[in-house]
């Protein structure tokens, strides 16, 4: 009778494993995603901002940038 509790324990726990590893690994994946796609976008944002000041600011705006003063 314990042997056949034992089993069915053990079954248990490998299918829920063989059930929650992959679910897990699914969200854990999607996440890092998630998180890769925002991080890329805020610094194309960054970029693109940086590129049209510098287009319209020139050089002078480089200097604003490195010396946080501009006047």
């Amino acid at each position: 009778m314990m042997v056949i509790v034992l089993v069915v324990v053990v079954m248990v726990i490998v299918l829920g494993l063989v059930v929650v590893v992959p679910l897990v690994s699914v969200v854990v994946m999607l996440l890092l995603v998630v998180v890769v796609l925002t991080v890329l976008f805020r610094l194309s944002l960054f970029l693109l901002m940086m590129l049209w000041c510098f287009g319209l600011y020139g050089w002078w705006w480089w200097w604003c940038l490195c010396r946080r003063s501009c006047w």
